[in-house]
Parts: C-alpha cells; structure tokens; sequence
C-alpha cells in the first residue's frame, strides 16, 4: 500500500507537469503576457504542493494503521501466551497437591501403617491442603485486585509485619536461614495490614522457591526522607535483567511452561506490585553479587508520624 502510493505521488506529479509544460507552450504559442505565465507557475507549484502534501498524510495515517494493527496483534499474542501460561501453571499447581493429597487418603485406608507413618501421611495432606488454599487465595486476590480492591488504611508498625511473617516463613520451612535486620521500630506506615502481609509472604516464599538446596534470606530495613524501604536479599539463580520487569506482570513467568520444574502461577509478584502502588510506593528487582536477588520495596510513611 506504501508503494502504491508513493507510485501514486509519482504519476500524478508526473501528470501535473506534463500540463504544467503544455499550458505553458500553448501561453508562448498565443503570445499572452508574463502575468498569466506568472500565474501559470503559481498555480503549478500549489498543485504539486497539494500533491506532497496530500501523500504524505496519507502515508502517514497508512504508517499509523500499521503501528495500531501491530500493537494490537502483539498484545493479543501476549494476552494468548499469558492465557496459555496460565492454564499450563495452573494445571499443574492443582493436579500437584490434590494427586499428594488423594495419595495420603489411600495410604491411611491401609490397615499395615504404623502410627508415625499416620502422622506423616496427615502431615502431608495438611501440607498440600495449604499449598491449595494458598493458591485459591491467590487467584481470588489477584481477580479482587482487578476490580477495585477495597483497602483498609490504617496505622501500622512496618516492623511488626516483617516479624509476623518471618516467624510464619520459619515454621512453614525450617530448613531456610532467615538474617534480619530491622533499622528501626518506631515509625509508622499507612497501610492495609493483610495486603502488606501478603507481599511479604510472597516475597519470602518467592525467594526460597528460587535459591535451591540452601536458602538463605536477609531481610532489611532503612528509613529515609519520610520513606521506608525494606528490601529482601536470596542466594538464589537471580532473575535476568531483560526480564526483571516482566516478571511483574501477571501470570508471567520466565522460561518455558511446559518444562518448568519450578512451582508457581505468576501471579506473587503481580500481587505484590499491584498493592504496592496501591500504597504510593515502588516496587524494583536488582541483582546481589555474588548471586541470587534484591527486591526491594518503598513505602511513604504516614503523615504526622508519631512514635510507638
């Protein structure tokens, strides 16, 4: 279409001065004066400024149509690729604990179990029962988040929810290293109190997910120019830079979805930046030498902020 109206704007300038030269003989030929040949020329250069003009906003507006057909097409591949990754993540997240939990059920039918091998079994089917309803309330905040989460906003110790969560992150695995080091307890932040314990724990668990036989995490705090920032260091494989804003969106995971060993829907980190915003703050992933990941996260503390 780019060609054919760049051959357009050929022909027809071609055409305009073909007139152009045939008035202009037949002026000559007649014997008028240098005013009409004057006007002649005026008229020609008007003509093929029209001509200029007019293929240029035509083109333009082609070359706009192709930006706004291409756009469209890669986010519906985007939006199809998130889909699929989605139904693949999801699939497997839920097929995972309820084929342990039906497992456990039909070992304890077993009348040969020792009392220790029922407490494991019932163990693990309250286990993976978590790890279901965990990620049933996933999906249902992330649904929430997207339609207008109502947040309750109220004072509230940053301190007193990193404590909350790190003694929930121990008991849930008591096989991770779990260094913090908390500035200060004295400030107060304006926050929802269940959604800043939901970014916590998605943070932690995002991190122990990703760092392998040994995790180790440190947690951090410093407060600044009425801000609060508190970051969460792992050891883990770290996240490539190219990728470290992709990640936040929803169902978005690196890596193939029908080859991934790793659990998880792609939806923690989309959480956490959806409530992150929601408070006025920013959310960034760096990497830690020598290995491993930095997410940190900064709050704006509350106006008139009194200490505890």
């Amino acid at each position: 279409m780019l060609i054919a109206l760049m051959w357009w704007s050929v022909l027809l300038h071609k055409k305009n001065t073909e007139v152009y030269q045939y008035q202009k003989e037949l002026i000559s030929l007649q014997g008028e004066s240098k005013t009409d040949l004057a006007r002649l020329e005026n008229r020609y250069r008007r003509q093929n400024t029209m001509i200029l003009g007019e293929s240029m906003v035509f083109g333009l507006m082609l070359i706009i149509g192709i930006f706004f057909i291409y756009r469209a097409y890669k986010k519906g591949m985007e939006t199809n690729q998130q889909q699929n990754n989605f139904l693949l993540s999801i699939t497997h997240e839920l097929k995972s604990p309820l084929a342990a939990t039906k497992l456990a059920l039909e070992t304890l039918k077993r009348e040969n179990i020792t009392s220790t091998q029922k407490s494991d079994l019932i163990d693990t089917g309250i286990h993976e029962n978590n790890r279901l309803s965990n990620l049933v309330d996933n999906l249902l905040l992330a649904a929430k988040l997207d339609q207008n989460y109502v947040y309750h906003f109220k004072p509230l110790l940053l301190s007193d929810i990193i404590k909350l969560a790190v003694g929930h992150a121990r008991n849930k695995y008591p096989n991770t290293v779990i260094n913090v080091k908390l500035e200060s307890d004295e400030h107060r932040i304006n926050g929802d109190e269940i959604a800043l314990e939901t970014i916590l724990n998605n943070l932690i668990d995002n991190g122990i997910k990703y760092a392998g036989d040994d995790p180790v995490l440190s947690i951090s705090t410093i407060y600044s120019n009425n801000h609060v920032q508190f970051s969460i260091i792992d050891n883990g494989i770290g996240i490539p830079e190219k990728e470290r804003t992709n990640v936040f969106d929803k169902f978005y995971r690196i890596g193939n979805e029908e080859t991934r060993t790793t659990k998880g829907t792609g939806l923690g980190l989309y959480i956490c930046k959806s409530i992150v915003e929601a408070h006025n703050g920013s959310i960034k992933i760096n990497s830690h030498s020598p290995k491993g990941s930095k997410i940190t996260v900064n709050l704006p503390l509350a106006k008139n902020n009194a200490h505890v």
